[in-house]
């Protein structure tokens, strides 16, 4: 079929102009497709009460290996997988309207692309039904979609754990940016894979019903967060303003970060049906507004730009660096696509659970203290400010503090130690009995597994021995959290007395206290004490004091406060000033213009590197006075820090 003459679409005219593609009939599975484009409107569609279409949501694959099918007579290459899906859709004895984004889109037409990808969100809404095509069958895909088939029939069956659910939930759609809009939109989600089809509804409230012990762990993941997306979806945010919106963007990208894509800008650009809504600001609009013109590096910066600039009153919320963490180490795509450090890369997966952002758990503790530090500053010292500096604002310009330098860092702590649990088993409760007589042994065994546990760890970035680290881990929880109490329960596995323990000491600023925490908690105490440390390092100071640092830290980086939001500190990695010296004069000039300090600016070029915590100042403020107290520092002189 090389020498058919290729297809010329004609431009699409109206401003929610669309093209449907009609696919004629046939009982032979193997013929060629045949098919016609007709141009029509949402509008048309979206007021009949008679004719409608279907919008198929599927993976592109590889666009190097394609097939051809025919258009009015002339040949049109499309994936594999989509000449599979509509093969499978094709109906034996009726023409069908389909919607498929590759050939009812002018791909080779930047405009219209921008155009069409900007209402991608009316035309799945607009659509009757809409097929989640997952590819071929195989013998377990079909026997699970039967066992859906007949479990949508009789509502009261219960599917097992142990089907082969992974046959269905490893396919590519849950893992492609792009589907997750086409699912939200959708009125009437159909599952399919080959012929066989079921219900989106019936599929996910299966996978729901055995989450329990799979809620973290992928594919499960993946289904449950476009599941409860789809539940929570609130279609009215512009009237909320912009800090819902705010929310939702940051929350849609967190969950879907990662997730493939072949153009990084489309981790935003994909998402634009849900996050833009004509009573938007026109800030919104802009941020949301599909422009391939854009560089990737220009888009993630606007992302970053939004956060900051709509939480400036009464102060900023540096919240969206914690999220610049993700990676272990920079990597080179960032560098080529010439991603500033303190920008998310969204393409990078979060580190599996049980990682949480530090801001995330320090914010929980100040919540149940009953205050919130991010405003620390907004007394003690200058107002806070951010200058975005050189091409494509690729540098960001801060004030705050430098409060220690890294002088040994540990090793990355491994989720198996950050997930050891005592007692292993949780089965305690009926052996930890007032009148046991062996309860002395079991509070001295429990104390040293959890010292023992760190030991190791610790022992690089702690100057004692051995048997001092194991004290000092050790004296942070004493004896009587362990005893059993007046009603002869133990206080340390008892369910609702242990949970009374950890609420009352998750504010702790000691940093080995929360070695013992962690491993008297379990994943359901998860949203009153989420678990910090896996995934990090521990490291220690010039003066030996120790932190909580991000897996990618190294001797010689530095903790910075950043004025105006002081919920956490922020590790910074020194480099070279710029050989470039209109760099430092733009960044002095923008300094004085904006009357940042009054006195000489002292400019300090740094990388991003992430979150980090400091013994002693976990969740109290660093004001004045506790930096003096905790870390010695009696004469603060204020930092400009110009980050790449």
């Amino acid at each position: 079929m090389t020498d058919i003459t290729r297809y010329q679409y004609r431009p699409i005219v109206e401003g929610d102009g669309i093209r449907l593609l009609e696919l004629e009939p046939n009982s032979d599975f193997g013929a060629t497709i045949q098919c016609s484009l007709i141009h029509t409107t949402l509008k048309e569609y979206d007021e009949d009460l008679i004719n409608h279409y279907t919008a198929l949501s599927y993976v592109w694959g590889d666009a190097k290996v394609t097939k051809s099918i025919m258009v009015e007579g002339f040949g049109v290459d499309i994936t594999i997988n989509l000449d599979s899906a509509l093969r499978y859709m094709r109906d034996t004895s009726r023409k069908r309207l389909i919607w498929a984004d590759a050939i009812c889109i002018n791909q080779s037409d930047d405009e219209e692309k921008n155009n069409q990808v900007r209402q991608m969100g009316k035309v799945y809404r607009c659509a009757t039904h809409t097929i989640i095509f997952l590819g071929e069958p195989t013998a377990n895909t079909n026997f699970i979609l039967k066992e859906l088939q007949f479990s949508q029939t009789w509502k009261s069956i219960e599917m097992s754990e142990d089907l082969p659910w992974n046959d269905i939930l490893t396919r590519a759609w849950f893992q492609r940016v792009w589907v997750y809009q086409e699912l939200i939109f959708s009125l009437d989600p159909w599952v399919q894979c080959g012929h066989l089809r079921v219900r989106w509804e019936v599929l996910y409230r299966n996978i729901e019903n055995l989450k329990a012990s799979n809620q973290h762990v992928e594919p499960w993941k993946a289904i449950l967060q476009m599941g409860s997306g789809r539940k929570r979806l609130v279609s009215d945010v512009g009237r909320r303003g912009n800090a819902s919106f705010s929310e939702l963007l940051i929350s849609t990208l967190e969950a879907r970060r990662g997730q493939g894509v072949f153009d990084p800008r489309d981790m935003l650009f994909a998402h634009t049906s849900i996050l833009s809504v004509a009573a938007a600001s026109p800030e919104i609009q802009a941020l949301t507004n599909v422009d391939y013109k854009k560089t990737c590096a220009e888009v993630y910066v606007d992302i970053v730009k939004h956060m900051l600039l709509s939480s400036r009153a009464p102060s900023p919320s540096y919240g969206i660096f914690s999220y610049a963490e993700a990676a272990v180490e920079r990597t080179t795509v960032d560098r080529e696509l010439q991603i500033p450090s303190w920008a998310p890369n969204w393409m990078q997966k979060t580190p599996p659970y049980p990682y949480r952002r530090l801001r995330q758990a320090v914010e929980l503790a100040q919540v149940r203290l009953g205050y919130n530090s991010k405003n620390v500053f907004h007394h003690e010292h200058p107002k806070p400010h951010q200058l975005w500096l050189g091409p494509s604002s690729s540098m960001i310009l801060v004030t705050g503090l430098i409060v220690g330098t890294l002088r040994q860092v540990s090793q990355v702590i491994t989720s198996t130690r950050a997930n050891m649990k005592f007692p292993p088993d949780g089965t305690t409760a009926s052996s930890w009995t007032k009148d046991d007589e062996d309860v002395g042994g079991k509070v001295y065994t429990a104390r040293n597994t959890i010292s023992n546990n760190w030991v190791d760890i610790l022992l690089p970035v702690m100057t004692l021995r051995r048997s001092d680290i194991a004290m000092a881990i050790i004296s942070t929880f004493g004896r009587q959290d362990l005893l059993p109490g007046e009603d002869g329960l133990d206080g340390f596995s008892h369910r609702s007395t242990r949970r009374q323990l950890f609420m009352l000491n998750r504010g702790s600023d000691n940093i080995l206290r929360h070695l013992f925490l962690h491993a008297i908690t379990d994943a359901s105490d998860d949203k009153l004490y989420p678990h910090f440390l896996y995934g990090r390092k521990f490291a220690a100071l010039e003066d030996g004091r120790l932190a909580l640092v991000p897996g990618s830290a190294q001797p010689g980086d530095s903790i910075c406060y950043f004025f105006g939001d002081s919920t956490v500190p922020f590790l910074l990695r020194p480099r070279p000033r710029p050989a470039d010296p209109n760099i430092t004069a733009s960044a002095d000039y923008a300094v004085r213009q904006s009357m940042i300090l009054k006195h000489s600016p002292d400019f300090r070029h740094f990388e991003f590197v992430g979150e980090c915590i400091i013994d002693g100042l976990i969740t109290s403020s660093p004001t004045r006075a506790n930096l003096a107290k905790v870390l010695g520092i009696h004469k603060t002189q204020e930092k400009v820090f110009i980050i790449h």
